[in-house]
């Protein structure tokens, strides 16, 4: 695996549509550039299988559903 030029660190909070907007525009961005997507997710449910499926490429971490968004940062 090649070293990414950036990592992005995208905090799941307010729901699918949110995050689907935000994935969407940073995979447009992976054509130019090597990217590490984490997705920080609060909220469980369908989150992590839904963007496991749409994008594979990009990696969940879970957290309590409590965290702030700088916890998440972390």
């Amino acid at each position: 695996m090649e070293t990414p030029d950036l990592t992005v660190v995208i905090p799941s909070v307010n729901g699918l549509g949110d995050l689907r907007g935000c994935l969407d525009a940073v995979e447009r961005m992976r054509a130019s550039t090597r990217l590490e997507v984490l997705v920080v997710d609060r909220l469980g449910g369908d989150v992590p299988q839904t963007v496991g499926k749409l994008f594979p490429q990009f990696t969940v971490v879970s957290t309590p559903p409590n965290w702030t968004i700088p916890q998440m940062r972390e």
